[in-house]
């Protein structure tokens, strides 16, 4: 198999080679027919905006078994709450 390879390269490639005058050195042009400018690599970070609406998969309704005043509240709406953690405090009314 790299026997073949050799071959087949050596068959096409040693026409054109035979075939090539030596190059005469050009200088180049002194204006570009074209703007060049520099290339630079940069990061660009993918951003999608839609439009739409997110419904939560779980739901409940929070009520106290006793009356007072709520003195703290350590989670708001849309925060997410396991499952023992306290969300509010209460003082007790008489």
């Amino acid at each position: 198999m790299r026997n073949a390879l050799i071959f087949c390269l050596a068959l096409f490639a040693g026409p054109s080679l035979a075939d090539e005058a030596p190059h005469e050195a050009t200088a180049p042009p002194a204006t570009l027919p074209f703007k060049v400018g520099v290339a630079t690599v940069t990061r660009v970070d993918y951003e999608r905006l839609l439009n739409g609406t997110v419904d939560a998969v779980n739901e409940t309704t929070i009520s106290a078994e006793t009356s007072g005043t709520v003195t703290a509240i350590y989670y708001d709406v849309d925060d997410f709450v396991k499952q023992g953690d306290i969300i509010l405090r209460i003082k007790a009314t008489t």
